[in-house]
C-alpha cells in the first residue's frame, strides 16, 4: 500500500503555526524558548527560593551533625567517668 500521509507544508511547524506571516525566525522565537529569554521574571524568584531553601537545609543538617557528634563524645566521656568512679568506689 502507498503511504497516505499528507506532504509537509512549507512554512508551517508541526503544531500548525504559520511562519510566512512574520518570518521564519520570528515564528520560532514565538514558539520556542531562546537562550536570551531563559531566566526572566518568575523563574528567577523560584530559583532564588530553591537556592535559599537548599542553603537552609544544608545549615540545619550541618548543625545537626555537629550536635550529634558533640553528644556522642559527651556520652563517651560521661561513660568513662562513671566507669572510673565505679572502680574507685569498689576498691
Amino acid at each position: 500500500m502507498a503511504d497516505r500521509r499528507p506532504a509537509p507544508r512549507v512554512g508551517v511547524d508541526p503544531h500548525g503555526h504559520d511562519f510566512k506571516a512574520r518570518g521564519r525566525a520570528a515564528g520560532y522565537a514565538a514558539c520556542y524558548a531562546t537562550p536570551t529569554a531563559g531566566f526572566m521574571g518568575a523563574d528567577v524568584g523560584i530559583l532564588q527560593f530553591l537556592g535559599l531553601a537548599l542553603i537552609a537545609v544544608w545549615l540545619v543538617l550541618w548543625l545537626a551533625v555537629k550536635v550529634t557528634f558533640a553528644a556522642i563524645h559527651l556520652l563517651v566521656v560521661l561513660g568513662l567517668l562513671l566507669l572510673v568512679l565505679g572502680f574507685l568506689k569498689a576498691v
